[in-house]
């Protein structure tokens, strides 16, 4: 057998372990980063992360330093040389920000996963309870199920202690819930390793449980169709009484006189460049607010990127080259 080969990965962590190995810890506790990853389920030690933050600021100001170098020493304007200085001071501020919220990020995706499908984990744990079926069994079924997504990578972790670290399966239930980002699960998990341990009707309590996250469920779904409900009147605003009172004074300024170019400008970016951007914020606001399912529909993102983005595109063009944005091709009656 031939020896493993190093990755890119691996070189840059030898490289971070060597110059930061030794303030690495220091960092780690300052930040609280060993709490942070496990929240996050991320699989690499704090210090190593920490090492890899502090290399990763180090580039950062490096390679800002050598551009504003460059700029400074071509004889640009004053203010690009300000700038240039500026970013200097901001790319490692940037990176270092960027590295400290990543496992918080990540925590807050394990818990809306986790979330979205835990209705239908105390579903299929209180079917597989009243089946006779033991733990070990139902957390390999749910680690081979691809249609969870969070959950199988809660399995799977569980999965991981118990075989690799030897530890019993209800502990391994309950380290892996007891600093979980998600109030929900970690209350589950840990009711049910208890009602394990203790003898309880564990049955009971998993039907339970399960009729209290279907309540909750539908509690959810009706403060969602409040947020839809105030989300569609923002829009409608937008699109209906901002849209006319701008075309209405876009229209009185083009037939006065002296009518420049500036309107018509004004009235391109204001119907291809911020109304499409307002929809698309609205229908992030939209998508954030409604609990998610274990099924991702990708196709209509993919059909907006794909179609509208070249569409919207090629309408600004094409009106740039119909109506010549020239301030001397504005005629002086204000009539295009």
């Amino acid at each position: 057998m031939g020896s493993p080969k190093a990755s890119l990965m691996d070189g840059y962590d030898y490289i971070a372990l060597r110059l930061f190995g030794s303030i690495a810890p220091v960092f780690a506790r300052t930040f609280e980063l060993d709490r942070s990853i496990k929240r996050a389920g991320l699989l690499i030690h704090p210090y190593l992360y920490a090492a890899r933050v502090l290399l990763a600021t180090l580039v950062a100001f490096l390679l800002s330093l050598y551009i504003a170098a460059i700029v400074i020493s071509s004889g640009s304007t004053l203010t690009i040389k300000v700038l240039a200085l500026l970013g200097t001071l901001l790319a490692p501020i940037i990176a270092l920000a960027i590295g400290l919220s990543y496992p918080s990020l990540r925590a807050d995706d394990r818990r809306r996963k986790v979330d979205s499908e835990l209705p239908f984990l105390a579903s299929y744990l209180s079917a597989m309870a009243v089946a006779g079926i033991d733990i070990m069994r139902a957390l390999e079924r749910i680690a081979s199920l691809r249609v969870f997504d969070g959950v199988r990578r809660e399995a799977q972790l569980i999965l991981r202690d118990v075989r690799l670290l030897g530890r019993n399966p209800l502990d391994a239930i309950e380290s892996n819930a007891v600093d979980h980002p998600s109030s929900y699960y970690r209350d589950f998990m840990l009711g049910y390793s208890a009602s394990v341990k203790i003898g309880g009707n564990v049955i009971g309590y998993l039907e339970a449980k399960t009729s209290d996250i279907f309540k909750s469920r539908i509690e959810d779904l009706r403060i969602m169709s409040e947020r839809l409900a105030l989300y569609t009147e923002l829009y409608i605003i937008l699109a209906v009484i901002v849209s006319v009172s701008f075309y209405t004074f876009f229209t009185v300024n083009v037939m006065t006189p002296g009518a420049s170019s500036a309107s018509l400008t004004q009235m391109l970016l204001f119907s291809f460049v911020f109304m499409p951007l307002s929809a698309l914020l609205i229908l992030y606001l939209a998508d954030r607010a409604h609990p998610k399912t274990p099924v991702k529909l990708t196709t209509p993102q993919a059909m907006v990127l794909s179609y509208g983005v070249p569409a919207g595109n090629g309408a600004i063009l094409w009106c740039s080259s119909s109506f010549n944005l020239s301030p001397h091709r504005v005629p002086r009656d204000g009539r295009l």
